[in-house]
């Protein structure tokens, strides 16, 4: 499935639409035409569904349930379930062969050679 490159600007062109729609944003109708897609995702809460929330929009954030979202039209093609990491103790997280992470478009790489290589 090919997906959409984001325009040069798109993220100024997001933030302007973003506060224009800024106080309507706990209106998923709105928030659905203000925002470009959210799809492919895969979301794991330990089993319970995820609770969906629009960050720096309002205080507190809006939040809706993994229904309300999906009902109006955010994440069609995601899933919510176990990501099977390979290892997290060893801060490996590549995912088994069968982790629906795959079905989603997650392709594994190595987990070598970026990110924090030392503690604090």
């Amino acid at each position: 499935m090919a997906r959409e490159q984001p325009q040069p600007g798109a993220e100024e062109c997001l933030a302007t639409q973003l506060k224009r729609a800024r106080g309507n944003l706990t209106d998923l109708s709105v928030l659905k035409a203000n925002v470009p897609n959210i799809d492919a995702n895969l979301f794991y809460n330990s089993g319970q569904d995820p609770k969906m929330c629009q960050w720096g929009t309002t205080r507190p954030p809006a939040s809706f349930t993994w229904a309300q979202w999906r009902d109006a039209g955010f994440d069609a093609n995601s899933v919510v379930a176990d990501p099977m990491f390979v290892n997290l103790g060893a801060g490996d997280y590549s995912v088994q062969t069968g982790s629906p992470a795959l079905t989603v478009g997650f392709k594994n790489f190595p987990m070598t050679g970026f990110g924090a290589t030392t503690g604090p």
